[in-house]
């Protein structure tokens, strides 16, 4: 991803981030929420960028080739994101995201919940 500065024209690539395949604005425009594919080796990433920084904050990982994410979006205060998780194994959970990964069954840092391990 490149982040070009609307003044200058000037590019700067985020790094350390797969494909993107959602995202969503945080009210203030300030952050993007993002799920990301990464191929080598395979993870979804779940994280955000601090636009005015340009730095990738990755806060969930998991290896599963077939989970899927959808319905990302920002909290009206922008502290939070949340997602919705469609899990390998059937069924839907929506994870809150601020600076870890949140469920109704308690919360990870690193790997999703209910993926390859917990953090």
């Amino acid at each position: 991803m490149m982040l070009v500065d609307p003044t200058t024209g000037i590019a700067h690539a985020v790094e350390g981030i797969g494909q993107i395949e959602n995202y969503a604005w945080s009210p203030d425009a300030s952050r993007l929420a993002f799920t990301a594919l990464h191929e080598s080796p395979f993870e979804w990433q779940v994280g955000w960028i601090d636009i005015p920084k340009g730095t990738a904050h990755i806060i969930g990982t998991d290896e599963s080739v077939y989970t899927e994410y959808d319905g990302l979006a920002w909290a009206p205060d922008g502290r939070r994101f949340g997602i919705v998780w469609d899990r390998p194994a059937g069924g839907s959970e929506i994870l809150a995201c601020r600076e870890k990964l949140e469920t109704a069954r308690g919360s990870a840092r690193g790997r999703i919940p209910g993926s390859t391990a917990w953090c």
